[in-house]
């Protein structure tokens, strides 16, 4: 028989001994995953297992009944409704008429609030060179203009 002697220093022994330590504690540490895995699978598992119970369950009950419609008769006709009074119409007054005065005094006192080119520009509008030349069919609208552009009529 041979026999073999094996020399270790201290120091080598003691990384040895970590090493096989640190070797146990990774083998644990997997073990007790591959545990804790196990056990999540197998509760997934009931789990599904079940909500297919609960589906077939569910499917198997009998359909539900609903009450049938009762026959009612036809109700009577309604009356039509009376015919309503034809209503006069509220009388509407005409638009007020402005004289060619009112148009110059407030054209004037645009011109003294220094809104001499829209005064002109409006004049142009209504193809006058004055309010003098404005038809009175259009004193009415070229009124409103005046009122847009700040003077009181």
């Amino acid at each position: 028989m041979f026999e073999i002697s094996i020399s270790i220093s201290h120091e080598t022994l003691s990384v040895l001994s970590a090493l096989s330590a640190n070797l146990e504690n990774v083998a644990l540490a997997i073990d007790s995953s591959l545990r804790i895995h196990h056990q999540a699978v197998m509760a997934e598992a009931s789990k599904a297992q079940l909500q297919q119970t609960a589906e077939i369950t569910a499917f198997a009950q009998p359909p539900q009944q609903y009450p049938q419609p009762q026959y009612q008769p036809p109700s009577p006709p309604v009356a039509p409704f009376p015919q309503q009074q034809q209503l006069n119409p509220v009388p509407v007054a005409p638009p007020p008429a402005f004289t060619q005065d009112q148009l110059a005094v407030a054209g004037a006192s645009l011109m003294d609030a220094g809104k001499q080119q829209e005064l002109l520009a409006l004049l142009a509008r209504f193809q006058a060179n004055s309010i003098m030349s404005i038809p009175k069919e259009a004193y009415g609208a070229f009124a409103m203009e005046l009122r847009q552009l700040g003077a009181r009529i």
